[in-house]
């Protein structure tokens, strides 16, 4: 993962993954889901409460590898979802849709069913996504039009957005790279916090 080691400044963010469960600290950082142990600390601090991140994603895999259950992926993250009823879901995939040139149709029924089969099992938990494609920060490619037509049909919410963050050499761990550095790690955490405390979840 890139950027550096992140721990919850807070001390009510957990982190639970498939390295077992455990609160970041500065002898124990989060090296994974960074911008959700940042976000985290953001909702404790305006909402109160403490905060479990379930990390069940895995880099570098696309739509399709989920809807195939490589690794047992999704049925990992359906399992979760039945078992903690979450609040919200955060997703954050586009880049392997991308390079694998899956198709927009395709890339639409996959999340399609990944989402569903999410919200059958807990049908409150709301879902937020960012809009995320190549690396150039451009919109025009099957899977931010996939990504764009399910948020347009209130099928999921908008929680960030790659593209507008890579535009951004500040936010680039290189120059042209896919992925974010500190900087950008931080701004998209608070763009899906800005997100999650329009829409409160937690209300319904």
């Amino acid at each position: 993962s890139d950027g550096s080691p992140v721990a919850s400044v807070t001390g009510k963010v957990r982190v639970d993954d498939y390295q077992g469960s455990f609160i970041p600290t500065i002898d124990r950082p989060a090296n994974l889901w960074k911008s959700w142990v940042i976000l985290g600390d953001m909702l404790v601090g305006t909402i109160g409460a403490n905060v479990t991140v379930y990390g069940r994603a895995a880099g570098g895999t696309s739509t399709q590898q989920w809807v195939n259950n490589e690794t047992n992926i999704l049925s990992n993250a359906v399992h979760t979802a039945q078992t903690n009823q979450p609040t919200f879901v955060v997703w954050v995939q586009g880049e392997s849709a991308y390079l694998q040139t899956i198709p927009e149709d395709q890339s639409y029924a996959n999340m399609k069913s990944i989402f569903g089969q999410i919200k059958a099992v807990s049908p409150k938990t709301k879902i937020f996504i960012a809009i995320d494609g190549d690396s150039t920060g451009s919109y025009n490619s099957g899977i931010v039009n996939a990504q764009q037509k399910l948020i347009s049909e209130f099928y999921v919410f908008k929680g960030g957005d790659m593209q507008l963050l890579r535009m951004d050499p500040e936010n680039r761990d290189m120059p042209g790279g896919w992925h974010l550095n500190d900087q950008g790690i931080h701004a998209l955490g608070k763009q899906f916090y800005d997100s999650v405390i329009k829409y409160q979840p937690w209300l319904d």
